[in-house]
């Protein structure tokens, strides 16, 4: 197929194909005779695992490491391992989040506002207007 046709049936848009193939993840497979890029279903279904990677939140640099294996099987140890240390990374954000929350929460309670009286939760938080 076609870069506009590997394109349309991977969702993206052909700026983003030349893209990954610029970095290196996504090669076509065979020129014709005009100089047209030639894709077929492995490029197309590499192009669709990219994708489901950034959506788990990989960056492209991580995708390019993984996809550097040699096989399936080395792909899947390094994208198993990035997964790992990215749900490490989102659970400590997470955290992170609840305590801010828990913070916020304290200081709104302790501000005053809500029964008529001029709101304290910028002095409370210690910031200023």
């Amino acid at each position: 197929m076609l870069i506009g046709e590997l394109a349309k049936a991977a969702g993206v848009n052909v700026q983003t194909v030349r893209y990954y193939e610029r970095l290196g993840l996504v090669i076509p497979h065979a020129r014709s005779s005009t100089g047209y890029r030639r894709y077929g279903p492995q490029e197309l279904v590499r192009l669709q695992r990219i994708k489901q990677a950034q959506r788990l939140g990989f960056k492209l640099a991580e995708i390019r490491d993984a996809f550097a294996g040699a096989d399936r099987a080395a792909i899947g140890r390094v994208l198993r391992s990035a997964g790992e240390r990215k749900a490490r990374e989102l659970g400590a954000r997470i955290d992170e989040l609840h305590a801010i929350r828990q913070r916020i929460l304290s200081e709104l309670e302790r501000c005053g506002c809500g029964d008529g009286a001029p709101c304290r939760f910028v002095e409370s938080t210690g910031g200023s207007r």
